[in-house]
C-alpha cells in the first residue's frame, strides 16, 4: 500500500488530483475534514463516482448527498450534546454545570 497526499486549495486543484489519483490502479480515497473538502464536497463525490474511486469521507453530510461511507462525528449530534452541558439558571445568566463528568464520552453509533 502506497499513500499519497494531495494538498488541494480550489476546485480546480482537487480536479486534476482526483483525476492523476485515479490514473493508478487500485486506489481507494480518505477525504480528510477541512474546509475545502466540505466546501467542494459534491464535486469530490461526483469525481468518486465518475472515476469509480471508493472513498471514506470525514462527515455524515458526505453520504447524504450521495457519498460512500464515513467515519467521523456526527456534528449536529456532538453540538446538540454539547448543549445538554450547559443550562441557564433559572436564578439569573449563570451557566450551570450538570452532575456528572463532561469530558471523555465517545457515544458510538452505526447508522445504515
Amino acid at each position: 500500500m502506497q499513500v499519497r497526499r494531495a494538498a488541494v486549495t480550489d476546485a480546480a486543484e482537487l480536479e486534476r488530483a482526483v483525476d492523476a489519483f485515479a490514473q493508478q490502479p487500485n486506489g481507494a480515497s480518505i477525504v480528510l475534514p477541512n474546509i475545502v473538502t466540505v466546501l467542494h464536497r459534491d464535486l469530490i463525490i461526483a469525481l468518486a463516482a465518475r472515476y469509480r474511486l471508493p472513498a471514506v469521507y470525514p462527515y455524515r453530510v458526505f453520504t447524504t448527498a450521495g457519498g460512500f461511507i464515513s467515519y467521523g462525528l456526527d456534528l449536529v449530534d456532538t453540538y446538540r450534546r454539547a448543549a445538554s452541558y450547559v443550562r441557564p439558571d433559572p436564578e439569573g445568566c449563570q451557566a450551570r454545570r450538570t452532575a456528572g463528568p463532561a469530558t471523555n464520552q465517545i457515544r458510538t453509533r452505526h447508522q445504515p
